[in-house]
């Protein structure tokens, strides 16, 4: 029965990744150019935000820095979207 499961659990992950395939995200700002994304994303990646002085994974501190890199984009009026 055990690799039944396992058999079972690959199906439906590999179908869930073909299904759903991952999309890249890019950056949008009306009326900025390739120039100031890069400035700003530039600065955002060497801000180091509001970091805590605590131990915790290495996800979750790649899974923080990712929020802060968002965040400081948004705040200087960059906008997510889905590039094709």
């Amino acid at each position: 029965m055990r690799p039944l499961a396992l058999f079972i659990s690959v199906l439906v992950v590999a179908t869930a990744c073909a299904s759903n395939p991952p999309t890249k995200t890019a950056w949008a700002k009306p009326g900025a150019d390739s120039e100031e994304l890069e400035v700003a994303r530039k600065a955002c990646l060497s801000d180091p935000g509001d970091l805590q002085t605590q131990e915790t994974s290495e996800w979750l501190n790649a899974r923080l820095a990712g929020n802060r890199f968002v965040g400081c984009m948004e705040k200087r009026g960059w906008k997510r979207v889905s590039a094709p």
